[in-house]
């Protein structure tokens, strides 16, 4: 929720923030903390979830969408963004840019719908209840990227599915289970792998680039890439748009991968920026982007 250069510390809520918790009756905003900003507010989503009768994966935002933010119309159609949240008179209309996969626009519906929590929804048409320029627009998103991942993903099923796991399959396996039970794309289950720190584990998606002379890989530019979880969330290592060194180990297991366009596993010393060691490296293809998903575990856990 922090840009970089922000303190972690930091206590004070920006005005976005303010009207959320006014909005969700929190009362006086200097008692209230981001913790229980955000504990109340995604209690709401789970909320909403179960009153449109979703109590099981794969969870839907359209009916939420319809029954208590007032969207009018959900549209797909060429855009050149990913989204977008129109108010009307009436309330609001979601469009989408239908060039994405399905499951991306799953993810764009909830997230669009996650910016009506910051609209004044009495108003006609709605308004937002803050005033946007005193608040960095990154807040508001940071807010509305989270609020899309619980509504997809909530916690609280992703931790029954968790503590149900078979110990006996590896990391990649049950990351693809995640993908499959909840209906969301790699890319946003690691990242809500990495919000709920399931695992002690670094994921990192490559690109994977063509060139005369072979493939060769750079650590893809993605919102929080490399992903790092657990006893590995504070350690530095690899930054995005890192190309990997061609004559490394990390390389030829990534060039396994690539040609091979199928599953790998390799237990190997690697070198992720300033940190090397023995990791269990399970990788696996992303064909639509051209990527590779790898897992980096110190042991299969």
């Amino acid at each position: 929720m922090q840009p970089p250069h922000a303190s972690k510390e930091r206590l004070c809520l920006y005005p976005a923030e303010i009207w959320l918790a006014q909005r969700l009756g929190l009362g006086a905003t200097q008692s209230v903390d981001r913790p229980c900003l955000k504990r109340q507010l995604f209690g709401m989503v789970n909320r909403m979830l179960s009153d449109t009768g979703q109590n099981a994966p794969p969870f839907d935002p359209k009916p939420i969408a319809r029954k208590f933010a007032k969207v009018q119309d959900i549209r797909v159609e060429a855009l050149n963004c990913d989204g977008m949240l129109i108010p009307v008179n009436d309330g609001f209309i979601i469009k989408i840019n239908r060039h994405q996969s399905r499951r991306r626009r799953r993810a764009v519906c909830a997230h669009e719908l996650g910016h009506t929590f910051f609209y004044d929804l009495d108003r006609r048409p709605p308004q937002r209840g803050y005033l946007d320029t005193a608040s960095p627009h990154w807040v508001e998103e940071g807010y509305c990227y989270e609020i899309a991942r619980e509504m997809l993903m909530p916690e609280s099923h992703v931790r029954t599915i968790i503590t149900s796991r078979d110990s006996s399959k590896s990391i990649l396996w049950f990351l693809k289970h995640l993908v499959q039970k909840f209906d969301c794309s790699p890319e946003l289950v690691v990242k809500r792998i990495q919000d709920l720190d399931l695992w002690d584990a670094i994921i990192v998606i490559f690109q994977a680039n063509d060139s005369d002379e072979g493939p060769y890989f750079v650590v893809k530019k993605y919102h929080s890439n490399p992903f790092k979880c657990g006893a590995f969330h504070s350690v530095r290592t690899i930054k995005m748009g890192t190309a990997i060194d061609e004559t490394s180990i990390l390389h030829n297991i990534l060039l396994d991968t690539y040609v091979a366009d199928k599953e790998t596993v390799h237990r190997e010393k690697v070198r992720l920026g300033q940190m090397e060691q023995v990791f269990l490296v399970e990788s696996m293809p992303l064909k639509r982007s051209s990527s590779i998903l790898s897992v980096f575990s110190a042991n299969q856990q």
